[in-house]
């Protein structure tokens, strides 16, 4: 049985649904979708960890592998708060990508978090709310903002240049950006395109402004197109 089968083996003997288990977890509705429709060949093992703390199982009961009940360090993760797991839980995502994947890209410095506040990267390259912005330099600060529920989800914080997404959205603004989940269609997100950054509106094939002066931008006109994460917020 794979881990899918064991994910769905437990939800449903638990009579937990979707929903309440993207809620409880923290995991996105389509994001949990795509996992248990087989789309998602390797789930993060961040994802894993989320989804045993709601379905209160073992990393073994769901991978196979064996983990030792009596294991000191998996008994005091257990009993770590919400707080306390997700940090090590993106500890162990970031330390697992260093080490497997090389160094991480300039817009993936690791985020430091803490209880009351968040520090993470603002960089003073802005990306465009208009027509697109070459992102060839890799200068920033960090700054430090209010933890919420939706900031403590942020990567790195971005300012924009142009007015393709008014009124939303203004010229100067600091957004926050995701940079573990792709948006879905509809959602605002941060795309790298031939080299030039754009924030977007994702419509399937196609990069849609706010501001109705703006035509769509095709994602077939490039030869290249790197999603950079999703957009969860604006600095007040």
């Amino acid at each position: 049985m794979d881990i899918v089968e064991k994910i769905k083996q437990i939800k449903h003997s638990k009579k937990i649904t979707n929903e309440d288990l993207s809620m409880k977890s923290g995991i996105p509705l389509g994001t949990l979708n795509k996992l248990l429709s087989g789309s998602v060949a390797e789930p993060k093992l961040s994802t894993l960890l989320s989804l045993c703390s709601v379905l209160e199982c073992r990393l073994s009961d769901l991978t196979g592998e064996t983990i030792p009940s009596t294991d000191p360090l998996f008994e005091k993760f257990n009993q770590l708060d919400d707080h306390g797991k997700e940090l090590v839980t993106l500890i162990i995502e970031k330390e697992y990508q260093r080490c497997h994947e090389g160094a991480p890209s300039v817009l993936l410095t690791p985020v430091r978090k803490s209880r009351r506040a968040i520090t993470l990267p603002l960089f003073d390259l802005p990306v465009s709310a208009g027509t697109g912005i070459y992102l060839d330099g890799d200068s920033s600060e960090n700054i430090k903002i209010e933890m919420t529920e939706k900031t403590r989800d942020a990567d790195f914080a971005l300012r924009i240049s142009g007015d393709s997404m008014n009124p939303k959205y203004h010229n100067g603004d600091v957004i926050l950006v995701d940079s573990s989940v792709s948006p879905e269609i509809g959602e605002l997100g941060i795309y790298v395109c031939d080299g030039c950054g754009y924030f977007k509106k994702f419509g399937g094939d196609r990069l849609i402004s706010l501001n109705p002066d703006y035509s769509d931008i095709l994602l077939s006109s490039f030869d290249d197109v790197v999603c950079k994460g999703r957009v969860i917020g604006r600095l007040k």
